[in-house]
């Protein structure tokens, strides 16, 4: 029965897409009850029931709307329902063919947000030219090579499709056309996803070295720009002339799947890029889309479970409505904290109004997970309701923009307390996430059993499903985690900037983007930029790479399309920092000042600050090859003399080697910096001033303490500053009966320099003593063996 149910739902799928106007519920625009949306005649409802009356349509409507609880109504010839919003295992309530069905219309609210708690700082949108002979600026290359692999009318073929209009020999390509949601496809993701890199490429001024490169460089820019232009343009025209409706897949499809979350957040992010690439009219697709999503009649059909407090791993066996592999969407996760970050966005944008910010905390804000958030319980996080993900990330991004628009301090609250635990239980060392959907993650677990060869973790997917693994969460050989995905690199990344535009004086939060952006982020594009690869998998090989649009591709690539803006940082304010620093050197500290420009990552760039009079800095720098740092004032640009006093704020990392660095200022005197934090420099700048110094950082030794343990064996692994290490040294080296590398002959493996020998010619390579194996950044290796943690006979270990 449940096999015939699927085939009958792939059915009606089918007949949906063939003809995009038809409708699976039954409207009737003429039984209208005042308050409330269209008549649905005949429905399954969605919702759990409040109270039954014996009343006609006309009072029933009316006692809904003096009910705060309610949201619709369900009427008969007989009696009527009050419904209110369902928990996740609450039984709707099924209509008959006679029903007719109501749910509640908001008025609409068109007044332009108001910023309630506004940064301190923003990242630069544009003007900051990385070198392409820098590491980022290889990587930045490698993803303009991949997002040329993709082709206008593919990309269209949905929208074109929906629209009724011509498809210019375009096909259903990639995730538009299955991936996980198979038969049904992510249609428009492609699109959100391209547009999420283009949009983030184009914005961009270019430095590549050598005029032959540089004409092939602006050509292939060029025909980035022209294909995102042709995107918006074509997401426009098919846009729905009287509702505004503008996603890929048919209106009355807009609640099934993850179609109203994923997909939805997929095509608001690249348009909103696209937006910053100059593509303005993008802007005016996402308000008239949106402002049909706030009013949508069916909008009520996937409220989340509010007020439902942790579900924790079901019993046997797995209560109705909770495994997602019942609704043939093939995630073990609940979407719901998906599509938040959509309207968010949209909210912040220049477009953003009330309707999307009361959206967003009526639809989509959980409530009972705030509180447990704010309480830190790291069961709110690993045990949500019914299975994890690193998706939850994208949700906190959310309350965090929820925190700007509004000011509630409860978003803030749970916006820390689960940055901390997240921080502290499920990233690995290097910066890349340490849960996903499909198995239970506890607190601390780490695995590191997935290998590139099924980076999914597909074999033995039932482990943690009580009903299939008697002992869920507990590790054991049978059952294998995926780890490092992508998507949750790039989430990660977001939230971090989020708190560092907020809190600018804690250095950790950069520490956080630099360690992800390294090992998390350009670690997953190859040189020719083929693919992206989804998991940035810590153990054996790496995960072949993809061009067909996954999740983790288009997380990747807006990533890699933004990686300039992680570089610096510039205050919003228009007053000048230098007001606040009453001397020329300041380590700054809650409550200090803001200074006027942050120096966060040292990448060989310029950036020319658009908002104070083209004043421009530039930093000079081979690192992390090569500890030596200069920043130079390129400009003083339109201000006069005495508004040449900016204070610089320069980001002394919490990896250097000292407790302090020494800067040298442009009169020769020296200012000391205290490791982990941001030392704030005001002078008189003129053209040519030049700041200089060091940031050398020497190996450091963890120990592995999750769950993938080898017996008679300790594990370790090497960090030098933000870049992880690996070990790789062929297949003669590799133990077959252990399924990693091992260091022989070391008594203490957390004193590097006995076992590992640097090489002089060659920065950030080692070999290690008595055998044939090297040391490697992870970010560098392709396709060799590898292992992030090798194993260490215990026998021979004095000190742990």
């Amino acid at each position: 029965f449940r096999e015939l149910t699927k085939m009958a739902a792939v059915l009606v799928t089918v007949l949906c897409i063939a003809h995009p106007t038809t409708h699976t519920n039954t409207t009737n625009n003429n039984r209208a009850l005042p308050g409330f949306g269209a008549a649905h005649i005949g429905v399954t409802v969605t919702g759990a029931t409040l109270k039954t009356l014996n009343a006609s349509p006309l009072d029933c409507g009316a006692a809904c709307l003096q009910n705060s609880s309610c949201i619709g109504v369900s009427t008969s010839a007989s009696k009527c329902t009050l419904l209110q919003v369902s928990s996740l295992l609450d039984e709707v309530v099924s209509g008959s063919q006679q029903d007719v069905v109501y749910y509640r219309t908001i008025p609409k609210n068109s007044t332009k947000n108001q910023i309630a708690i506004p940064y301190h700082l923003q990242a630069p949108k544009r003007d900051v030219v990385l070198s392409q002979d820098s590491v980022f600026g290889r990587s930045f290359a490698s993803n303009v090579l991949y997002l040329l692999q993709f082709s206008v009318n593919d990309m269209l073929f949905w929208f074109n499709t929906r629209a009724g209009n011509p498809v210019n020999g375009g096909q259903s390509y990639g995730w538009d056309n299955g991936g996980p949601d198979k038969p049904y496809g992510l249609r428009g993701s492609v699109a959100g996803a391209f547009l999420m890199g283009a949009g983030g490429v184009t914005r961009w001024p270019y430095n590549v070295p050598g005029a032959a490169n540089m004409e092939m460089w602006m050509a292939n820019i060029t025909e980035l720009q022209q294909r995102a232009h042709d995107i918006v343009a074509g997401i426009r025209t098919d846009q729905d002339q009287v509702s505004g409706y503008s996603m890929a897949f048919p209106m009355n499809e807009s609640t099934y799947h993850e179609n109203p979350d994923y997909t939805t957040a997929w095509v608001t992010h690249g348009l909103l890029e696209a937006a910053d690439g100059g593509m303005t009219e993008a802007l005016d697709v996402l308000r008239k889309h949106f402002d049909w999503f706030n009013h949508a009649d069916n909008r009520y059909t996937f409220l989340p479970p509010q007020g439902g407090g942790l579900q924790g791993v079901p019993n046997v066996p797995w209560p109705e409505r909770t495994n997602n592999r019942e609704f043939d969407n093939g995630h073990q996760i609940y979407l719901i904290y998906q599509g938040i970050i959509h309207n968010t966005r949209v909210a912040l944008s220049p477009v953003g109004v009330v309707d999307d910010v009361i959206t967003a905390e009526s639809l989509y804000a959980e409530t009972w997970w705030l509180e447990q958030l704010a309480a830190r319980n790291v069961s709110a996080i690993w045990q949500r309701s019914f299975y994890p993900h690193n998706y939850e990330i994208t949700a906190i991004e959310a309350y965090m923009d929820l925190y700007q628009l509004t000011g509630k301090k409860l978003y803030l609250d749970a916006v820390d307390g689960f940055y901390a635990m997240f921080s502290d239980h499920f990233m690995h060392l290097g910066g890349t996430v340490a849960i996903k959907e499909w198995k239970l993650y506890p607190p601390g677990s780490y695995y590191l059993d997935t290998t590139g060869e099924d980076a999914h973790g597909q074999k033995h997917n039932d482990c943690g499903n009580p009903s299939k693994d008697p002992t869920p969460g507990i590790h054991n050989k049978n059952c294998w985690h995926s780890t490092g995905e992508l998507c949750g690199q790039t989430f990660w990344i977001k939230l971090s900037q989020r708190l560092h535009q907020y809190r600018p004086h804690v250095e950790e939060y950069v520490t956080n983007i630099e360690e992800s952006l390294f090992n998390g982020v350009i670690s997953q594009i190859p040189p020719d930029g083929s693919g992206i690869r989804q998991f940035a998998v810590l153990h054996k090989v790496k995960m072949p790479q993809s061009n067909i649009s996954t999740c983790c591709e288009g997380q990747g690539t807006r990533a890699l399309g933004s990686l300039p803006e992680y570089l610096y940082s510039v205050r919003r304010s228009t007053t000048h920092a230098a007001q606040e620093f009453a001397v020329p050197c300041m380590t700054l500290k809650n409550g200090t000042g803001i200074a006027d420009i942050f120096v966060n990552i040292f990448m060989q760039s310029q950036y020319v600050v658009n908002e104070m009079g083209n004043f421009s800095v530039k930093i000079d720098t081979e690192w992390p090859q090569k500890p030596e740092i200069s920043i130079t004032v390129v400009s003083t640009g339109s201000a006069a003399a005495n508004e040449a006093v900016k204070t610089i704020a320069i980001r002394i990392p919490s990896w250097i080697s000292e407790s302090t660095a020494e800067l040298s200022l442009p009169d020769g005197s020296k200012c000391m910096g205290e490791r982990g934090t941001y030392l704030a420099i005001t002078l008189p700048w003129k053209q040519g001033d030049t700041i200089a110094f060091g940031a050398p950082s020497t190996p450091t030794v963890s120990r592995y303490t999750g769950l993938t343990q080898i017996v008679g064996h300790d594990r370790y692994a090497v960090m030098v500053g933000p870049i992880l290490m690996v070990v790789t040294g062929g297949n003669k080296t590799w133990n077959t009966a252990l399924d990693t590398f091992v260091v022989n002959g070391v008594s203490n493996p957390m004193d590097w320099t006995s076992w590992l020998i640097p090489n002089a010619s060659n920065p950030l390579h080692f070999t290690v003593r008595n055998s044939e194996l090297c040391m490697v950044p992870y970010y560098t290796i392709q396709e060799e063996l590898f292992e992030v943690y090798p194993a260490f006979p215990n026998n021979t270990k004095t000190n742990n």
